[in-house]
C-alpha cells in the first residue's frame, strides 16, 4: 500500500475500480471509505450505500470479534495472512469470503487506515460440502448387505441434505418391462412396498418414472401438471399408508406438488429410480438436483454387491432344498450337487469379492478417493496374479475389466480435479525459459513406460515466455502425452515445439484426425477413439483449453487428415517473447 502513494493520482483509482475483486478501504475506527465494483457487485450494495457506513455491518456477527482482532493486529504493525471469513449480502444471503487484509500509510508514512482485498468462496465451499455428502453416502451405503438397509441409511442422507416430504426407491426390470417400488416413505411412516402395483414400463405412456428411465437422466416434475396428463396412471400413498387414485373421477388435487427424480445407473445401464417429494409448488431447482444426483452414485454400487448377496443366499437355499429333494437318488443327487456346488462357488466367490471392496472401501473412505480407488486396482491385480489359476475365466475376467475400470475413473478423478482446479486458479505473471521448460518436460515423459517412450523431440531454443510456468508445464505435459499416445503404430513419434510471435506449436507425425471432428477435442470427455483403441478420459485437452484461457489466449488444433499427423496451437497474449 506504500506504493499506491507513489503511482499516478488519476492511475490508482482506476485500478481499484477495475479489479475483479472486491476491495474495500477503512478508517482507523472501521468506517467504509472505499467501495469498488466488484464490492457493488458482490455483495450488493452500492458505493453511495457503503461509504461512511461502518464496515462491521457488512460481517457476519460471529465473525466481527475476528475481524476486530485483525484490526488491532495491523494498528501494532504485526503482519496477518490470508483468512476465512464471511460476509453478509444485501439480499441477506451469507457469503463465504477469502480476505487479505493490509494497513493503509498516507504520504508521511503514518497509518491511515486499512484495505481489504475479498474474494467470494461461496461456491467451493458449497462444492466442498457436497463431495463431503458423497463421501459419507459411500461410508454409510457400505456398511450393509442388506437392500432394506442401504435404502433407510439412504432415506437419511437425502434427508440431511435436501427437503423432502416422501421418498420412493424403484427398482426396473426391463426384461419384464417391469418398474417396482422396494422402499417407501410418506414424510411420517414407512410404508410396506408389496401393497403397491407393479408399474408396466410403457415409454409412449408418458409417466414420470418411465421417463427418467428412459432419457437416463435425473428430472424435476411439476407433479399436478403431469397428474393431468391423458393416458397415464398416478397412485397417492397417504400417511396412514392409503392409496387412492389421481385419475379417478372427482380425486382432488395431490399432495406433492414437485418431485425430484434420478436413475440408479451402474456402467451405464438403468437398475431403478429414486424420487423425492415436496408438499411446495417448484421446490427443487438444479442445485438440488445436482446434489441429489451425486447422492445416488454409491448407491448403485451398494444395490450391486446386495444382489450379488441376494443371489448367494439363493443359491445355497436351493442347494438345501435340491438335497433334501433328491436324496432318495444318489447317482441324480451327485450330478445335481456338482452343478449346484460350481454355482455356490461362482456365487460365493462373487460375494467375497464383493465383502472384500467394501471393507477395503469402508477403510479408505476416511482419506480421500484417490486411497479407495488405488485399493481396487491393487486387489484385482493380487487376486489376478496369487489366484488366477483357481478362479473361472468369467471371474478372472471381471477382476481384469474392475482393474481397467478402477484406473479410469482415478484418472478421471484427478483429471476432474485437475479441471476444477484450473478454473480458480489466477495465473502468475512471471518471465521464464520456456525452451528450458518443454526439454525437461519432454525428458521427463521419454522415460521407459511413459506415454512419449521412444520419441524424438525438436524444441526450438531461446523461447521465452511470460505466465505460470507451473500451468504452462502442466499445459505441455498434456500436449507431449497426447501426441506420443496417439502415434503410429510401429513408427517413431517425431515432436516438435515451435514458436511464431505470440503462437507456440506442438506438432507430431501421429495418426492425426478428420478436420470435421475438431469441435470435440477440448470439450470435457469428448473423444474421438474407443478406450480400447486409445485410454483415456477425455479431460486432457480440456485442461489444456482452460489454462490457455486462464492466460488470456487461444488454442486450436489442425491435421491433414488421419495418419497425417496434427498441430496445437495455443497463443499467450500476456507476454509471450523470443528471447533471441
Amino acid at each position: 500500500m506504500e506504493v499506491a502513494g507513489r503511482m499516478d493520482a488519476e492511475l490508482w483509482p482506476a485500478l481499484v475500480e477495475s479489479a475483479g475483486d472486491v476491495i474495500v478501504g477503512k478508517t482507523l475506527d472501521g468506517i467504509v471509505n472505499v467501495w469498488n465494483r466488484a464490492a457493488e457487485r458482490v455483495l450488493g450494495y452500492s458505493a453511495a450505500e457503503a461509504m461512511g457506513r461502518p464496515f462491521e455491518l457488512f460481517v457476519a456477527p460471529e465473525r466481527r470479534d475476528r475481524e476486530r482482532s485483525v484490526r488491532e493486529r495491523l494498528i501494532r504493525g504485526e503482519p496477518v495472512d490470508r483468512y476465512d471469513s464471511e460476509r453478509i449480502a444485501k439480499d441477506g444471503r451469507t457469503l463465504s469470503v477469502s480476505v487479505t487484509a493490509s494497513p493503509v500509510f498516507d504520504r508521511h508514512g503514518h497509518l491511515a487506515g486499512f484495505c481489504e482485498i475479498v474474494r467470494d468462496v461461496t461456491a467451493i465451499r458449497r462444492r466442498d460440502a457436497e463431495l463431503h455428502q458423497v463421501y459419507e453416502a459411500a461410508r454409510r451405503l457400505s456398511a450393509t448387505l442388506d437392500r432394506h438397509e442401504l435404502c433407510s441409511a439412504f432415506q437419511d442422507l437425502v434427508m440431511e441434505a435436501i427437503p423432502c416430504n416422501g421418498i420412493v426407491v424403484s427398482t426396473f426390470d426391463p426384461d419384464a418391462a417391469e418398474i417396482r417400488c422396494v422402499y417407501l416413505w410418506t414424510g411420517s411412516i414407512e410404508i410396506d412396498p408389496t401393497t403397491l402395483p407393479v408399474l408396466a414400463y410403457q415409454p409412449g405412456a408418458g409417466g414420470m418414472q418411465t421417463e427418467v428411465i428412459r432419457t437416463g437422466e435425473p428430472r424435476i416434475f411439476d407433479v399436478g401438471e403431469r397428474v393431468a396428463r391423458p393416458g397415464t396412471t398416478y397412485i397417492e400413498v397417504e400417511p396412514d399408508g392409503g392409496q387412492r387414485d389421481l385419475k379417478a373421477e372427482s380425486a382432488p388435487p395431490p399432495t406433492p406438488r414437485t418431485a425430484m427424480m434420478a436413475p440408479i445407473k451402474l456402467d451405464g445401464k438403468v437398475l431403478g429410480v429414486v424420487q423425492v417429494m415436496s408438499h411446495e409448488q417448484d421446490a427443487y431447482g438444479p442445485p438440488e438436483l445436482e446434489r441429489f444426483s451425486a447422492l445416488i452414485s454409491p448407491l448403485a454400487i451398494a444395490f450391486q454387491n446386495a444382489d450379488l448377496y441376494d443371489a448367494a443366499q439363493r443359491e445355497i437355499a436351493e442347494r438345501r432344498a435340491a438335497e433334501e429333494a433328491l436324496r432318495a437318488s444318489e447317482e441324480r443327487y451327485r450330478m445335481l450337487n456338482e452343478q449346484l456346488e460350481g454355482r455356490v462357488r461362482q456365487r460365493t466367490d462373487a460375494l467375497q469379492k464383493a465383502v472384500d471392496e467394501l471393507t477395503g472401501f469402508s477403510y479408505s473412505i476416511s482419506h480421500d478417493m484417490r486411497a479407495p480407488i488405488r485399493a481396487i486396482i491393487s486387489s484385482s491385480h493380487i487376486l489376478l496374479e496369487d489366484f488366477g489359476n483357481e478362479l473361472e475365466n468369467d471371474a478372472r475376467e471381471q477382476l481384469r475389466r474392475q482393474a481397467t475400470a478402477a484406473q479410469k475413473l482415478g484418472a478421471l478423478v484427478d483429471d476432474l480435479l485437475d479441471y476444477a482446479r484450473l478454473g480458480h486458479r489466477e495465473p502468475a505473471k512471471e518471465t521464464f525459459d520456456l525452451s528450458a521448460l518443454a526439454r525437461a518436460v519432454a525428458d521427463r515423459l521419454s522415460q521407459p513406460d511413459w506415454s512419449c517412450a521412444g520419441a524424438e523431440f525438436s524444441i526450438e531454443p531461446d523461447m521465452v515466455a511470460v505466465g505460470d510456468a507451473t500451468l504452462l508445464e502442466i499445459l505441455l505435459t498434456i500436449l507431449f502425452e497426447n501426441s506420443g499416445k496417439y502415434r503410429r503404430s510401429g513408427s517413431t513419434p517425431h515432436i516438435a515445439l515451435r514458436q511464431k510471435g505470440a503462437e507456440f506449436t506442438v506438432s507430431d507425425d501421429g495418426i492425426g484426425f478428420d478436420m470435421r471432428y475438431v469441435a470435440k477435442l477440448f470439450r470435457p470427455f469428448e473423444r474421438l477413439h474407443r478406450d480400447e483403441e486409445y485410454p483415456g478420459t477425455g479431460i486432457g485437452l480440456a485442461n489444456a483449453k482452460r489454462i490457455v484461457e486462464r492466460h488470456g489466449g487461444k488454442i486450436w488444433a489442425e491435421s491433414d487428415g488421419p495418419g497425417k499427423g496434427a498441430c496445437f496451437t495455443f497463443t499467450l497474449p500476456s507476454g509471450a517473447q523470443n528471447g533471441r
